[in-house]
């Protein structure tokens, strides 16, 4: 089980990880950058020859999953399972999600591999989709998620990274994964953070705010808004 680590302070410990300039990250970082550049350059290789269209499917998602916790997530996610599915849109209205698994015990991304932007073209797109999960899975595999049974948990991780799991702790952390993204690995990665913080913000007019009820308790209920 994860350790009873606040979703602030683990987002903390990634932040500087990334603080120093990318010719100063670590020989762990920079020997997985590398691999990722190989990982994608032999998919387009591939591709190129291919007398059908090629799906971002064939593309070893599991791998860059751990290349991606290697350069970005101060070398976690070796153990996050990856799992294709073909009916997450049509059931569920998202393209991947990530969560617990049960089964293993280990936290589980999932991708919808059945929707148009899986074309070879496309391949930031899904990148970032699945830099995206990468994010959440992080959360997962560092916060206990209540897991431990401590009330007080729930609560913090609720404020921190909300009702979606796209509260403010995930914010401050995708824009900065996403930006050092965007110039060490020489492609335009968007982790839709408009998209999701719209979402939770619906979500939250809904159920109230966890971060002012988790600080303030009962006071949070008579605040003015504005």
């Amino acid at each position: 089980m994860p350790p009873c680590l606040a979703p602030f302070r683990a987002a903390d410990h990634v932040l500087q990880s990334l603080h120093d300039p990318p010719a100063e990250w670590s020989e762990e970082q920079q020997l997985a950058i590398v691999e990722f550049f190989r990982i994608t350059h032999e998919y387009r290789e591939r591709a190129k020859v291919e007398s059908t269209p090629v799906y971002i499917r064939g593309c070893d998602k599991q791998k860059l999953i751990r290349v991606f916790g290697r350069i970005f997530f101060c070398a976690t996610l070796q153990d996050v399972e990856y799992r294709p599915r073909t009916t997450l849109l049509s059931k569920f209205g998202n393209y991947g999600q990530t969560w617990n698994s049960e089964e293993t015990g280990n936290v589980l991304i999932e991708i919808d591999t059945s929707i148009p932007l899986h074309s070879t073209s496309n391949l930031p797109c899904v990148l970032s989709l699945l830099l995206h999960e990468c994010t959440h899975a992080y959360f997962f595999s560092e916060c206990c998620y209540s897991l431990c049974g401590s009330e007080r948990c729930a609560e913090i991780y609720h404020a921190s990274c909300g009702a979606l799991t796209h509260g403010p702790a995930w914010q401050i952390l995708a824009h900065t994964v996403e930006r050092k993204a965007d110039f060490v690995l020489g492609m335009h990665f968007d982790l839709r953070r408009g998209d999701a913080a719209a979402q939770q913000t619906r979500e939250e007019e809904d159920l109230g705010d966890p971060l002012l009820d988790c600080l303030f308790g009962d006071a949070a209920k008579h605040r003015i808004r504005g």
